[in-house]
């Protein structure tokens, strides 16, 4: 099963982690195809914030990748948010969090007006830490958690 999933991983924190490691479990012997927002597609809508640049994002994520023991895999930058999934046929599943869960329909829709057949959804809860409170990319880059969701 050729398994794909999308972010801006800035920072990769622990809820991604998991994302890819839900990814790993249902891959078989498929690849991993994950997309990486571009410089320019990552800042649209976050004015002001500071966020890693793609090579730094890259690199985290291909540790990570590796952490979770999956061998074949393809980091694929993209500059909108479908990226490649709503046009590779070659692609059998997605997996996102219960938040992106909506953005999945929209892709399989997308997909299926290009006549190709929609993909399984993987959905994974979103990771909280022990206080309950969701661990988010923002809240890191300001400083409220580290990327394990500790508050500081």
């Amino acid at each position: 099963m050729n398994i794909c999933l999308g972010g801006t991983f800035s920072p990769l924190h622990k809820g991604h982690r998991t994302l890819l490691k839900a990814a790993v479990a249902h891959l078989g012997p498929g690849i991993l195809y994950v997309g990486l927002t571009s410089d320019m597609f990552a800042s649209k809508g976050r004015p002001g914030e500071r966020l890693m640049a793609f090579s730094e994002r890259k690199k985290a994520l291909e540790r990570a990748i590796c952490l979770t023991g999956c061998r074949q895999y393809r980091i694929v930058e993209i500059s909108c948010a479908n990226g490649i999934a709503d046009s590779s046929a070659y692609l059998d599943a997605v997996v996102v969090s219960r938040e992106t869960y909506p953005q999945a329909l929209t892709l399989n829709k997308a997909r299926r007006t290009k006549g190709l057949r929609g993909l399984s959804i993987i959905t994974v809860n979103i990771v909280k830490n022990g206080q309950g409170a969701e661990i988010r990319a923002s809240k890191i880059r300001q400083g409220v958690m580290d990327i394990e969701g500790r508050v500081r």
